[in-house]
């Protein structure tokens, strides 16, 4: 069995205070629910945590993940309004 961790409650929303051996690398979390329990999984900031959850990805999908997109840089000019 693991470690405790407290509940509890801040601005409205339940909260739950992580053992210092617990804690994620990370500032975002994806949760859900497996039957009774709830499992927290760090946003890393890539598409991994995807992979994880629908394997085997098709090969176009692999493709697009793993390629790198340059930043788009616009005028004002291409701005609605």
């Amino acid at each position: 069995m693991g470690e405790i961790a407290k509940l509890f409650w801040a601005d409205g929303a339940q909260a739950v205070r992580l053992p210092e051996g617990w804690r994620l690398e990370s500032e975002a979390v994806q949760v859900r629910r497996e039957g009774n329990a709830v499992i927290l999984e760090p946003m890393l900031g890539t598409w991994d945590w995807l992979q994880a959850r629908v394997q085997p990805l098709d090969d176009d999908v692999q493709a697009a993940l793993d390629e790198e997109v340059p930043e788009q840089v616009r005028s004002a000019s291409d701005l609605p309004g």
